[in-house]
């Protein structure tokens, strides 16, 4: 029941995006082409056309729901926002020293970190000309949203080992780290179906609502998501030590009940005594709220447009994705 709520979810994006993504498939490997088969073949496998790819196909699904009839440019628009997207996966498994990704050995761990980074690299350039040639509007959604994932990683070294953290910090961080790319993503579909300001500006918001619960959800995962689903670690955060909001909000509670148990495990590294408490206790409900709040403000942000079968997507992703990896002795309900 679960997988299939997952996958049902998967399944709507896909039909919303179109036939296009098998051409955006295509034009990605043909555009990241290093002249190395064996990096060629180790990028494919691994970064290209796997993974969930919901950036690019929310990209083709508000194109295609605003009404943009050119299939080559839309899935030009798609292919700029993955090849951002698949540059900061590259980097980011380097920065982590993550070995594998999406179940397969990670770049880096194949060909070598000094190559992973120019490859990374070169996947970005391929981007930013991918969108400089849509025009200077979209060149600019695509430049603003690398510069918000730039500083979203430069911020997540400040935030390292500190159990402090603010909630609205949290949040600026999950808005700069991975909401300004599904926002703009959703834009870039607007600006391609020659959308006006105030569809823009729809899309726009639905893209950073849904990015928002997209990273609350993955922030969750590490803390109760099967690997094997997943197709990467878990429990990997708090030893690096990056807090997500549930275990901010565990050790806000229990420094208000005079405790520090949790507190106590973290500095004593203690890792898997801290996931057993957080992932045992009401901090998952409470994310898991939140996660929900942000799902409906995406459906508001396009309920009575055109696109209000795509405004359904978050709240439909956020249910399987939740129902497939929570687990189920948790009191994660609707």
């Amino acid at each position: 029941m679960s997988s299939d709520l997952a996958a049902e979810s998967a399944r709507a994006l896909a039909d919303l995006a179109g036939e296009a993504m098998a051409d955006v498939d295509a034009h990605l490997r043909k555009r990241c082409a290093t002249g190395c088969q064996s990096v060629d073949e180790a990028l494919a496998a691994t970064y290209l056309g796997s993974g969930k790819r919901i950036r690019p196909m929310l990209t083709l699904a508000v194109a295609n729901g605003m009404g943009c009839t050119d299939r080559s440019l839309a899935v030009r628009g798609a292919s700029a926002v993955e090849l951002l997207h698949v540059a900061t996966l590259i980097h980011d498994d380097v920065i982590d020293g993550a070995e594998t990704r999406r179940g397969k050995p990670a770049l880096h761990t194949q060909i070598g970190v000094p190559r992973a980074i120019v490859v990374g690299d070169l996947v970005l350039a391929t981007g930013g000309a991918e969108s400089n040639s849509l025009g200077p509007e979209i060149a600019h959604v695509w430049s603003s949203a690398l510069t918000s994932v730039c500083r979203g990683q430069n911020l997540e070294f400040d935030l390292r080992n500190d159990l402090g953290i603010s909630d609205d910090v949290l949040l600026h961080y999950a808005g700069l780290k991975t909401a300004a790319l599904i926002s703009a993503s959703c834009e870039i579909g607007a600006l391609l179906a020659d959308g006006s300001l105030n569809q823009r500006v729809a899309a726009r918001e639905f893209g950073w609502n849904f990015g928002v619960a997209f990273q609350l959800v993955d922030d969750l995962l590490d803390i109760v998501g099967d690997p094997e689903m997943t197709g990467k670690p878990s429990h990997q955060d708090v030893p690096n030590g990056i807090y997500t909001s549930a275990v901010i909000d565990a050790l806000t509670h229990e420094l208000t009940a005079g405790l520090s148990v949790l507190r106590d495990s973290i500095n004593g590294g203690d890792y898997e005594r801290a996931y057993s408490i957080v992932g045992g206790g009401r901090s998952i409900d409470r994310t898991v709220e939140r996660v929900r709040e942000f799902a409906a403000r995406a459906r508001e942000s396009l309920q009575g447009s055109a696109l209000a079968e795509l405004g359904e997507l978050p709240m439909r992703y956020v249910e399987g994705a939740l129902s497939a990896l929570v687990d189920p002795g948790l009191e994660v309900s609707p």
